[in-house]
């Protein structure tokens, strides 16, 4: 089976499925990168290729429901947290005088990368 892999403006060939987990597990490829898959006829992210899977450690949220760009490992394998009990009792509180929807988009947010581990605010 032959990979077709782009990284950046190149692309590459990796005779086998094993070669393309040796450049994946050595970081000549990462998640991000556009991998065509030759049974599925399709482009996709490599890390959402099942046959790189295993490379990946094990998460609690799947590899498919993509967030933002990590910072520090570039994947968008991310999920976001809204951080303050204090903030939820507030917007509650406003929620019943009919404001607080107005409010939620500013609840401070944390993003964490299930990949890295990397937690970022923004």
């Amino acid at each position: 089976m032959e990979w077709r892999v782009r990284v950046g403006e190149g692309e590459y060939t990796a005779p086998t499925t094993e070669v393309l987990l040796e450049w994946f597990q050595s970081g000549r490829v990462r998640g991000e990168h556009y991998v065509f898959h030759p049974l599925l006829a399709k482009w996709m992210y490599a890390n959402e290729v099942q046959e790189l899977r295993s490379a990946f450690p094990a998460t609690s949220i799947p590899l498919d429901q993509v967030g933002v760009w990590c910072p520090n490992c570039q994947n968008r394998s991310s999920y976001k947290t809204t951080e303050g009990m204090g903030w939820a009792v507030f917007v509650i509180a406003i929620i019943s005088c009919g404001l607080g929807l107005i409010m939620i988009p500013f609840l401070p947010k944390t993003w964490h990368c299930t990949i890295c581990g990397n937690q970022w605010r923004a």
